[in-house]
């Protein structure tokens, strides 16, 4: 009797070393899956950090899909996802985060924030001077203003890419070689979307083109294009500043009117209708980065 009581402690006490060693074994698990969130200003960034980051985190973009990032305003949905994030990437130079960063370190604390684009040599931003006295047109360089738009550029792309890879790691130690292997794949993917762009660009004899707003100039000075603005200074142009573009356009011999999805493409049908020209939408915005680009470049070449 005393030796059945025995062998039945004995076998409880098994159950209970197993029991144990299966809970904390489901515990390490859950904590192993436990993704790092992050959240971004804009959403080609969140190509850049699914990238790197792989399974191991999850991205939400502040700006949904429609809207542009000088004038958004914060909802209280995307306040609960800042709110749970780790990490913060900003774009870096829009004005919507120069507005809202307070805000944003108010609502999370211990999120970690940084700039994405530390590290790019910004551009300054072109502007329209327009000379009433001899309806004279001429482009000149706002030195006071950088180019906001500083995601839009392979080059660029790969700086991001390399400012997220050192967040992550600095989080997430363990697990660097796995977004180092990751980011190394990724910018392999740029070098040869960079290498499309120049075999595709390249053929191109017209380097000047039309477009609503001036988001483009990193991208474009890479393949040695110059964008000329409908919309300066975040205004809309005034009759005599249409008269005058079209005026240029004519002599350019330019007949495509670039536009983006996020602004309304009247100004540019009525310089198109002028100029028996076509207005063509591309999207500076799109989340899916490397595709979007191939996608303005293809554009690019069958329109000039």
């Amino acid at each position: 009797m005393k030796k059945n009581f025995l062998t039945l402690g004995l076998l409880l006490l098994i159950i209970t070393f197993v029991l144990a060693g299966c809970a904390l074994k489901d515990k390490k698990s859950e904590i192993d899956n436990e993704k790092i969130k992050v959240v971004v200003t804009i959403l080609p960034l969140v190509e850049f950090v699914e990238k790197v980051g792989g399974n191991r985190v999850e991205v939400e973009a502040i700006i949904p899909p429609g809207y542009e990032p000088h004038s958004y305003e914060l909802t209280p949905n995307i306040l609960t996802k800042i709110s749970e994030a780790d990490l913060y990437v900003k774009a870096g130079q829009v004005e919507f985060e120069k507005s809202s960063i307070s805000k944003i370190k108010e609502q999370n604390e211990n999120m970690e924030i940084i700039d994405g684009s530390e590290g790019i040599n910004l551009r300054n931003l072109e502007e329209h001077s327009h000379h009433e006295e001899d309806n004279d047109h001429e482009e000149k360089i706002n030195e006071g203003e950088k180019d906001p738009h500083t995601w839009l550029s392979v080059k660029n792309a790969k700086i991001y890419t390399e400012n997220i890879y050192e967040a992550l790691i600095e989080l997430d130690p363990e697990d660097e070689d796995y977004y180092k292997s990751n980011k190394e794949t990724y910018l392999a993917e740029l070098d040869k979307l960079d290498k499309y762009l120049k075999e595709t660009l390249s053929q191109i004899k017209n380097k000047k083109m039309i477009v609503y707003h001036p988001a483009f100039g990193y991208l474009l000075d890479e393949y040695g294009f110059e964008q000329i603005a409908i919309e300066t200074e975040g205004k809309e142009p005034t009759a005599g500043q249409i008269e005058e573009l079209i005026n240029k356009a004519r002599a350019e011999n330019i007949k495509i009117i670039f536009v983006q999805k996020q602004f309304s493409a009247k100004n540019a049908e009525t310089v198109a209708s002028e100029i028996n020209g076509l207005v063509v939408q591309i999207d500076p915005l799109a989340q899916n980065f490397t595709e979007n680009l191939e996608d303005i470049g293809n554009k690019i070449k069958e329109n000039l």
